[in-house]
């Protein structure tokens, strides 16, 4: 017969720490009665102890074989399975303990934990619930209830519940970083950073209370700080990959994309299952304009997690400014089926739709986002945008404001103390009218000068430096100011782009271009002389816009696509196609005389145009000059154009003598220049009657 207090003192030197002693007692009372419990229990506990599960398990199990109904060797296997990641049996386990006893605890609580972990979250928050019923003192109920309304997004419930667990314990780091989290997800990012700091007034070596800060700092654009607070986490804790992580997202927001790719290689090299970099990483070579290396990464990103809705959205933002829409289409689907609320993807799907030429679906995904994200200043733009390509004017104009919330935009819009007009009366008063992006928007745009003198005083008009000397004389100017020259006195002032939207503008009252760019008779009368001399139809070319414009891809074409006009007969073909210099030669030779070396301004141009038959060109400046000087113009435009180009008509309410060539697909050119070149035959037959 074992002695009792053999026992007795093993567990003794057990609960002191004295784990040698006490296996050595235990393993004594196996080697007399192999089939103790006790000993069997409390040896399998100290291998639980040490990490060394396996045989935890099998010890923990001997002891309830041969004792069915004790109690902490069913709560203590119960741990073990949980740190084997097998929570079902874990689960199993913390039930039939509460069938010997449903007032303990720490069985509800570990129940709860590993509920959750099987995704029984509902189930959770109902064990845990219990565990504070029966102790409402249980700092560890309360900290896993509010992980478990935070795992659900219930974040009043869980900030609740943190605070409840810091009130029993103030000095609880963890409680402290996860109610910082909550609030950071709610954006109250003030409150984030104070819990942040709270945690590290208690622990300053906490690695993630110091990431975590840092990734507060950057959402409130203190980067510094930021980039203090995670360089610290990185030292503090070399191995925690996504210290690594949020410091290249700093690196990337300030702009220095190397260093951020470097820090997220390094995050990947410590956890090269971490989805999460390599979708950063994917996003930092998507700015360096690098999409094939971007693909890779956020392929690996949903291969590793498929169910991470952002990755599979940026994969599909990849797949669709390199045009393999398919791809695209199938990412978006499935990081909204993923995420329903993910009003980002719902946006991004809404321009591939667009782009494919459903705009319908594009009205609808917009429309979505836009309710998903309160502000949401992108999908909002994106749906004025829609609106008004399909001549909705009455809702494109007012959504097409939401531009004015853009980064991009809002940093080049003009704020001064004076109030922005609102299109009322200003009699007495003056007025600043300025021009907000390209020239051909200012071309469009300016003939809004009249009505907006008809309502007041004075009319002071910007106009940009290339454009000055055509509009010398517009009417309803009263004073002429070009870009950076000293400011003039004013009372309000307005952006050009504005103006449809203040004098409500839809189809049927779109201003005439009454006004025509002035140019200087001696200077028509030079390019009269000079091009006279050419025989047959003359036509001007412009194949290119700006190629810093963001659709620039899609608007512009190779130069060799036109070559079929030069097969022409009766026809003088010009390029007028600036800014790439010897491209018309190399591309069409002689039978292309090129003008642009001679057109180093716009007056230039204008007086070339107005001894030209015809302008043919892709969407930039000088369609709009061509429709301004009301010469033949023939506007080449891509599958889905610009909003003013509006849909299905190959006319201009904007320019009357302007005709529309139309894309029949994404990306075919052919198709354009094909029919350009039967017009053009048939033209050319008709003045030869």
């Amino acid at each position: 017969m074992i002695d009792p207090h053999l026992l007795q003192s093993a567990i003794q030197k057990h609960q002191s720490g004295q784990f040698a002693e006490a296996e050595g007692i235990y393993r004594e009372i196996l080697q007399a009665n192999p089939d103790d419990p006790d000993a069997n229990h409390y040896l399998g506990l100290i291998a639980y102890q040490f990490g060394k599960f396996e045989p935890a398990g099998e010890l923990i199990g001997k002891a309830l074989a041969h004792r069915p109904d004790y109690l902490e060797a069913h709560i203590n296997l119960g741990n073990v399975f949980q740190k084997q990641n097998l929570y079902a049996k874990a689960v199993d386990c913390f039930k039939t303990a509460l069938a010997l006893n449903r007032d303990h605890v720490d069985i509800h609580t570990n129940m709860g934990v590993a509920l959750k972990e099987l995704g029984q979250v509902d189930e959770a928050i109902l064990s845990f619930k219990n565990a504070i019923r029966l102790n409402p003192g249980s700092l560890a109920a309360h900290f896993n209830l509010a992980n478990a309304y935070k795992s659900q997004d219930q974040t009043d419930n869980a900030m609740k519940s943190y605070n409840s667990a810091l009130a029993i314990e103030p000095r609880f780091i963890d409680a402290h970083i996860n109610l910082g989290s909550v609030y950071e997800k709610t954006g109250n990012l003030e409150a984030a950073k104070a819990s942040y700091l709270s945690a590290l007034k208690l622990d300053e070596t906490s690695a993630e209370a110091h990431c975590n800060l840092a990734i507060t700092d950057l959402a409130l654009g203190e980067l510094d700080t930021a980039h203090e607070s995670a360089i610290r986490a990185t030292e503090l804790n070399p191995q925690f990959a996504e210290a690594f992580r949020v410091t290249a997202l700093i690196y990337k927001e300030r702009g220095e994309l190397n260093a951020a790719v470097a820090n997220l290689e390094k995050a990947i090299a410590i956890h090269p299952d971490f989805a999460d970099a390599f979708n950063s990483l994917g996003l930092v070579l998507s700015e360096q304009d690098k999409p094939e290396l971007a693909e890779e990464k956020f392929r690996s990103a949903v291969s590793l997690a498929p169910e991470f809705a952002e990755a599979h959205s940026n994969l599909a933002n990849v797949y669709r400014h390199t045009e393999q829409s398919d791809h695209a289409l199938t990412h978006y689907q499935k990081a909204i089926q993923l995420k329903p609320d993910f009003a980002d993807a719902h946006n991004n799907f809404g321009s591939l739709q667009k782009e494919l030429g459903d705009l319908s679906g594009a009205l609808s995904s917009y429309e979505h986002a836009a309710a998903l994200k309160t502000g949401f200043a992108d999908a909002c733009n994106n749906l004025g945008h829609t609106q008004l390509l399909m001549g909705n004017f009455r809702d494109g104009w007012e959504n097409y404001q939401w531009r004015w919330k853009l980064e991009g935009v809002a940093k080049r819009q003009r704020r001064y103390d004076q109030a922005q007009w609102d299109g009322g009366d200003f009699s007495g008063k003056t007025l600043f009218v300025h021009p907000e992006q390209g020239l051909g928007d200012f071309i469009q745009f300016v003939r809004y000068l009249p009505l907006v003198k008809a309502r007041g005083g004075q009319v002071i008009l910007e106009v940009p430096a290339a454009l000055r000397h055509l509009y010398e004389h517009m009417p309803g100017v009263d004073v002429l100011v070009q870009p950076h020259e000293p400011a003039l006195a004013f009372d309000c002032h307005v952006s050009l782009l504005d103006l449809p939207y203040l004098f409500k503008t839809d189809l049927s009252t779109i201003p005439k271009p009454d006004y025509c760019p002035q140019t200087p008779s001696e200077l028509l009368d030079k390019w009269t002389q000079r091009l006279e001399v050419y025989e047959g139809l003359k036509a001007g070319l412009v194949w290119a816009g700006n190629p810093d414009h963001k659709n620039d891809k899609r608007r512009s074409m190779a130069p060799d696509l036109l070559t079929p006009l030069t097969s022409i007969k009766e026809i003088s073909l010009f390029s007028l196609q600036v800014g790439r210099p010897g491209e018309a030669n190399s591309s069409f030779g002689d039978r292309v005389i090129d003008l642009a070396p001679e057109l180093t301004n716009f007056v230039e141009t204008a007086a070339v145009m107005k001894n030209l038959d015809l302008v043919i060109s892709v969407d930039s400046s000088p369609v709009h000059l061509a429709g301004a000087l009301e010469r033949p113009v023939w506007n080449l435009l891509p599958f889905m154009p610009d909003w003013r180009w509006l849909m299905n008509r190959a006319d201009s309410p904007w320019y009357p003598s302007m005709t529309l060539f139309r894309q029949p697909a994404p990306g075919d050119w052919c198709s354009v220049v094909e029919r350009v070149c039967l017009e053009l035959s048939e033209l050319i037959a008709e003045k030869s009657r």
